[in-house]
């Protein structure tokens, strides 16, 4: 138990070490007043950082409908302010099957066959078509369709 007080006196020195050096932080409302003292070093580092990120310009929304595109993994088209997206795209999802049948499947019914015999056959199960965005920066939309397996033929 000695050994953790001796610990935490050593750690409580040391940050009071450590805090002499460093100035308080000014009150709310000081910085707003500006009599908060100011290093030229921080006015030097303020200044970059100010030329790095300016704040964004007062518009318009909606004023700007000029969409520019891009190709990845759908197509994107999007406005400078990004007012306006839209993303089109999709997914398919593909089943096969191979059949290879000795001669006893291909005789007829009474016979104890399948015949017809089975084919070997390729077929989408899935098929759908995408399409979301954004319109004014306030609507949000995204439409899905399935064009495969609408009428089910095979009963």
């Amino acid at each position: 138990m000695q050994a953790e007080r001796d610990r935490i006196t050593a750690l409580e020195s040391r940050l009071q070490q450590l805090e002499k050096g460093v100035e308080p932080l000014p009150t709310p409302a000081a910085q707003q007043d500006g009599t908060a003292k100011k290093d030229t070093k921080d006015d030097a580092k303020d200044a970059g950082k100010a030329a790095e990120k300016k704040p964004a310009e007062p518009y318009e929304i909606g004023s700007d409908k000029t969409l520019k595109t891009t190709w990845g993994d759908a197509f994107k088209a999007e406005s400078a302010n990004k007012d306006f997206s839209v993303k089109i795209g999709g997914r398919t999802q593909i089943d096969t099957v191979a059949f290879s049948a000795g001669p006893g499947p291909n005789q007829q019914p009474n016979q104890g066959g399948l015949d017809p015999g089975l084919d070997a056959t390729v077929n989408f199960r899935r098929a759908r078509f995408r399409m979301e965005g954004r319109m004014y920066e306030l609507y949000d939309f995204a439409a899905e369709y399935d064009f495969v397996n609408q009428i089910n033929v095979n009963n």
